[in-house]
Order: structure tokens, then C-alpha cells, then sequence
């Protein structure tokens, strides 16, 4: 560290004077260049003392500001270096924040899961509800038949009206508890990190993206090379998640016309430096309380 303090205190004093100024015939030199054909020896022989005519400037440019360039560049490297040092011993949303995520997916996991349970359940109820609307209707049918062999019409229909309502009300009721909605999680604590839950989208089955592509029903862009090292194409491709993601957010539901792939509700946490809470945390460290 020592090192690297004296290293930062260095100083590079530049006498802006001796800059190297613009040649004033910069403009003339550069048309030349832009005019220039090179259909001969001697056009060759001009091009080629114009690109050494260029060197020689960069070279003496580059002379003038080396020194300052290299220290700004190891005063750059012991700032982000410090920097990220200094920040490591708080450096935990990395760890923390994949397990709050995790959580949240349960949570939600879980309140789905109770969904389908009651709708599952809404439904057997529906189906009972059915079934008993169905024999109240035929009792009330076969009663007022047999009401009407007695000539007792106006018995008849009451009793047959009576079966028509009790089986309506059977249905009401049970449609009623039918209609549970969402269901709610707990209330989250006013405190916690501002979520959001932006589409996003998720692939199912690459093979069945790239036969869509193959048939020309999804464009080849939804595709990406996959880079190497210096950014060399290798003979690879990957789905460019960055395009689905698009298609997901904008269709803004599961199913985004993909093959292979549908939208799925993501989770992202946005945490604040001013957070009172974390402020008052941190003061107490500094002062030697416990968290």
C-alpha cells in the first residue's frame, strides 16, 4: 500500500506551450489525401511519405503526453483497485440478494400452488353443485307429472317453479365460492427494497427455436454467434435472450408467439444508498454498536 500511495503523489507538469500545436495546413493535407489516387509509382511514392508524415506527428504527440498518460493510468488503476478494496467488506447483495429472490419465488410459488388448490376444489364443488342442481330439477319434474296425472295444475307448476329456483340457487352458490380471485401474501414491511415484477422470458426448448428459425417462422435474429476470446465468432449460436426478453416484456403474458419459449414473471429489487434504515445501521457500526 505504501508503494502505491507514493505512486499516487507522483506529479507530471506539462509546459502547455511546448505543446505540440495542429499543423496550420492540416486541412490542406488531409484533402490531399482524400484527392489522392494511387495509380502509379509516383502517387504511391506521395502516399506513402503523407502516412510517414502522419507517424512522425503521432510519434512526437504521443512523446509529449506519454509521461502524464501513464500516470493518469496508474492513478486510475490504484483508484478502482482502492475502490473496490474498500467496498469489499460490505460487499454483500451478491449473496444476499439471490436468496431474497429465491424467497420472493417461493412466496410465490406458494401462493400459486394455494390458487390451483381452491380452484381445484371450486371446480369439484362446481361439479357437485351440478349434479345436485340436475336431481333437484328431475324430483321437482317427476312430482309435478305426477301432480298434473291428478289434475292438480296449479300444484304442479308451483312445485316445478320451486325446483327450478332451489336448483338456480344450488348453481349461485357454488359459482360464488368459485370466485376466490388472488390470493394474497402477507403484507411485506414498508422498509423492505422497492420490487418490481418485470416479464421476462424463459426457453423451453432451444431445439424447437431453431427448428421455428429453420422453417422461417421466428426471424434468424432471435440467434446470436458466441464470442470468444478478442471477440472471435466461434461456430456456435445461443438464443439472444435480449430479443425475447422484448417480445416478453411487451406482450406483457405467457404465451409470446416463440416456439420453445413463453414469458415468466421476474423479479428485480431496487435498493437505495439513503435507505433511513441502512443509514442508522451504519452510523451505529461506526459508533461500536452491535447490528
Amino acid at each position: 500500500m505504501a508503494a502505491k500511495t507514493e505512486e499516487l503523489q507522483e506529479r507530471v507538469t506539462l509546459d502547455l506551450t511546448q505543446r505540440p500545436q495542429v499543423p496550420a495546413d492540416y486541412n490542406t493535407f488531409k484533402a490531399t489525401a482524400q484527392a489522392l489516387q494511387v495509380i502509379d509509382e509516383t502517387s504511391f511514392q506521395i502516399a506513402t511519405e503523407m502516412i510517414q508524415k502522419e507517424l512522425a506527428w503521432a510519434a512526437k504527440v504521443d512523446e509529449f503526453f506519454n509521461e502524464g498518460r501513464e500516470l493518469a493510468h496508474r492513478s486510475w488503476k490504484w483508484f478502482t483497485s482502492t475502490i473496490a478494496a474498500t467496498k469489499e467488506p460490505y460487499a454483500v447483495r451478491a449473496i444476499l440478494e439471490p436468496r431474497m429472490k429465491a424467497f420472493r419465488k417461493k412466496q410465490e410459488d406458494d401462493r400459486r400452488a394455494e390458487e390451483l388448490r381452491i380452484q381445484r376444489e371450486a371446480e369439484q364443488r362446481r361439479h357437485e353443485a351440478e349434479k345436485e342442481a340436475a336431481r333437484l330439477k328431475a324430483e321437482a319434474d317427476a312430482e309435478a307429472l305426477r301432480l298434473r296425472q291428478q289434475g292438480e295444475m296449479k300444484a304442479a307448476r308451483e312445485v316445478q317453479a320451486e325446483g327450478i329456483t332451489q336448483a338456480q340457487q344450488v348453481i349461485a352458490e357454488a359459482t360464488a365460492l368459485a370466485d376466490v380471485g388472488t390470493v394474497l401474501p402477507d403484507t411485506r414491511p414498508a422498509s423492505g427494497p422497492g420490487e418490481s415484477r418485470p416479464w421476462q422470458a424463459e426457453v423451453t426448448d432451444i431445439k424447437a427455436i431453431c427448428k421455428a428459425i429453420g422453417n422461417g417462422t421466428i426471424p434468424l435474429e432471435y440467434l446470436t454467434p458466441v464470442r470468444g476470446k478478442g471477440d472471435q465468432m466461434l461456430p456456435l449460436v445461443t438464443v439472444d435472450m435480449g430479443v425475447l426478453n422484448n417480445i416478453a416484456k411487451r406482450m406483457g403474458r405467457e404465451d409470446i408467439g416463440i416456439p420453445g419459449a413463453k414469458g415468466v414473471r421476474g423479479l428485480s429489487l431496487r435498493f437505495s444508498a439513503k435507505d433511513v434504515a441502512l443509514v442508522g445501521a451504519l452510523q451505529s457500526e461506526e459508533s461500536g454498536d452491535d447490528w
